[in-house]
């Protein structure tokens, strides 16, 4: 079974560019769901390596343009 690249392989993957200190982008969607009484609930969900809290996100895929990736991996991969 193929273990998920971590952030900090994700990270040494993209050394160069953060070294020479090139814009590296990370997409991330809000994702609300209205409640019937006039509040909201946020999707939160917890990071594989330390368990905290946090919104989806992650890195754009190439070829894709930046708002079809963001309304559609991370819910791809949390589905």
């Amino acid at each position: 079974m193929n273990k998920a690249p971590t952030l900090l392989s994700e990270l040494a993957d993209n050394a160069e560019t953060i070294l020479l200190g090139k814009v590296l982008e990370q997409f991330g969607a809000l994702c609300l769901r209205e409640e019937p009484g006039g509040g909201s609930e946020v999707l939160l969900i917890t990071t594989r390596e330390t368990g905290r809290w946090t919104i989806p996100k992650g890195w754009p895929m190439k070829g894709l343009a930046r708002m079809r990736w963001s309304s559609v991996k991370p819910g791809k991969r949390l589905a």
